[in-house]
């Protein structure tokens, strides 16, 4: 891969760059990977340097982000990188719209599903049931619990519209209940 990436630049300085995009968010890049890929650390591996392959090839791209733009350009490249990978695999979900819904207060008693994550004990069963969602509701998930972004933040960060963050938690949601209610975490008769 060396020798490869050596060819790719022109100049000593879009190597330089490069090997600052690397040092900056290769951390970053492979934890994302690993999460969307859940827990496979070789397809890991594969979507993150495909993601720095597609990085270095659109430097030009780069040399104007500052670092918090530079961060989440590297995360959705990591996230088109497994788009990619799982479109190949088949493993690529079919996309369902919902309606919106206003954004819920978790553990507040507004929402089962959310008050289900808040109040269990059985934090692992929950973890399996968030893992087993398709990647696009799992990574607001991520972003929404633990980072602790609210829906627009989200929205921003992953350069989506609102009102697609608002569907994609809205119908993650949805089947993250049905996942729940499989693994006798929430009670049939909750929605």
């Amino acid at each position: 891969m060396a020798l490869f990436l050596r060819n790719l630049f022109q100049s000593a300085e879009a190597h330089r760059q490069f090997e600052r995009i690397y040092a900056d968010c290769r951390t970053a890049m492979r934890g994302y990977a690993l999460r969307l890929m859940n827990g496979d650390e070789d397809l890991a591996d594969d979507v993150t340097q495909d993601a720095f392959i597609r990085i270095a090839r659109n430097l030009p791209k780069t040399a104007v982000m500052d670092a918090a733009a530079l961060h989440v350009y590297a995360l959705k490249t990591v996230r088109s990188a497994a788009e990619d990978l799982m479109r190949k695999r088949r493993h690529f979900p079919v996309l369902v719209r919902d309606d919106d819904e206003p954004e819920p207060e978790p553990g507040k008693g507004g929402d089962p599903v959310l008050d289900a994550l808040c109040e269990k004990d059985s934090v692992e069963r929950i973890a399996g049931c968030i893992r087993r969602l398709p990647v696009k509701y799992r990574e607001i998930f991520y972003l929404y619990f633990v980072d602790e972004l609210n829906l627009r933040e989200i929205a921003e960060s992953l350069r989506m519209s609102p009102d697609t963050v608002r569907r994609r938690f809205s119908r993650g949601k949805q089947l993250l209940a049905q996942e729940l209610k499989k693994g006798g975490i929430l009670d049939d008769g909750t929605t």
